[in-house]
């Protein structure tokens, strides 16, 4: 399938504060965050570089512990480029060399390889050139570790003329696919493609193939394969597997329970893939601990939780989202305790979800902090593009939402 660069493709911090005019006075949330604001009153890690697409949609690098908060990700609603902050869980490119296709851990048979000619999706002149007189000719390469018995997904970048297949086989016995194939008809543009299956406990180790089924003239670079169902941001290679750490992003929240709305607009990664992944946490985790969150339940969609100290109570709504969509997700919690959620994809009417039985509110969460895309632990990280999260204090439409946000 092809998966174009809003995943590879990134603002204002802080309280809302008022205005003048002759017209009603302007919301003030309680707390408001939008991709491109100071983070510096913020608390923020990566222990490891990450990529992610800049405006122009080349792919960039940023430093261990610096933010990637100028991603752009592609609004399937208006189909232009926005800028969001990429939070992602840790994933592995098992891969070596993952952009030299010309060395020797590539098993390349019947191509003709220009190493390093093509200007590649980063922008420099690393991406290598591969001619086929035919069908048959192939890449592969005996991976040294692999999520065995459980999901893996294959990525690699393509342009050219011809047709060709990428998939995932055994190295051994009959030499299966472990899938599907992935069917491409070669464009001249870069586009980033993608094969998922499941990795059968059988004692063969794991191959990622490209295949040509015509004759070809391709453009190769960034192959990626990782643990899950959907492909991360890229993770490039030299000579053996490498890791990017998870994304952590908090704030401060003082803000104590109360009537109010939560507001997050972003684009799906794969966290409703990943079951109790957060969008949003307010307090922690750990324990019984008062708290208000947005979650997935891995399947189908998000609920909102609240959490008292004593009494869990939820509510799911479950429009089904697929990798790129655009997420909103409005989440009220009543003075009386009671959490209804709210979503929105692609802009289209919101569909509501089942109201919460009630449940007294605490007096304060456990902790004053506000969690962005995780609940403050390794567990329950999301992946996301993410533009805004705004708390106001009340129950607000999401009319009135998307008021306090940029379009």
């Amino acid at each position: 399938m092809p998966l174009r660069n809003f995943l590879l493709t990134g603002g204002r911090f802080g309280f809302g504060s008022g205005g003048g005019g002759g017209g009603p006075a302007p919301v003030v949330p309680l707390f408001k965050y939008a991709a491109g604001d100071s983070l510096s009153a913020a608390t923020y890690s990566r222990a490891s570089t990450g990529t992610f697409s800049d405006a122009s949609q080349v792919l960039q690098t940023a430093a261990s512990g610096t933010a990637r908060g100028s991603h752009y990700a592609l609004d399937p609603v208006s189909l232009s480029y926005k800028r969001t902050i990429l939070l992602e869980g840790q994933r592995t490119n098992f891969t070596a060399q993952s952009e030299q296709f010309s060395h020797a851990v590539w098993n390349a048979s019947a191509f003709t390889i220009t190493a390093d000619s093509v200007t590649s999706p980063n922008g420099s002149v690393s991406a290598d050139n591969a001619v086929s007189a035919g069908s048959g000719s192939f890449f592969a390469q005996n991976l040294g570790s692999w999520n065995e018995g459980g999901v893996n997904t294959f990525s690699v970048w393509l342009k050219g003329s011809g047709a060709v297949i990428i998939y995932m086989a055994k190295n051994g016995g009959d030499y299966a696919n472990y899938g599907t194939t992935t069917d491409i008809t070669l464009t001249s543009s870069w586009v980033r493609y993608t094969n998922t299956i499941t990795k059968t406990p059988d004692g063969y180790t794991l191959q990622p193939y490209v295949v040509t089924t015509s004759a070809c003239n391709m453009d190769v670079w960034g192959a990626q394969v990782e643990a899950g169902a959907f492909p991360s941001s890229y993770i490039p290679t030299t000579s053996a597997a490498v890791t990017r750490a998870a994304d952590s992003l908090s704030f401060a929240y003082t803000a104590p329970p109360q009537e109010q709305t939560v507001y997050f607009r972003g684009y799906e990664l794969g966290s409703q893939q990943l079951s109790g992944a957060r969008l949003w946490e307010i307090s922690d985790t750990a324990g019984a601990n008062p708290r208000l969150a947005a979650q997935s339940n891995g399947t189908t969609g998000y609920f909102a939780k609240h959490h008292n100290g004593t009494l869990d109570r939820s509510s799911l709504v479950d429009p089904e989202f697929v990798l790129g969509d655009r997420l909103e997700m409005r989440v009220t919690l009543g003075s009386d305790g009671v959490v209804t959620g709210f979503a929105s994809r692609n802009a289209a009417a919101e569909q509501l979800g089942s109201e919460s039985a009630a449940a007294t509110l605490a007096a304060f969460w456990s902790e004053e902090i506000l969690w962005l895309n995780s609940g403050g632990d390794a567990l329950n990280i999301g992946s996301m593009a993410v533009r805004d999260l705004v708390v106001f204090a009340g129950t607000k439409t999401l009319t009135e939402c998307r008021a306090a946000v940029t379009a």
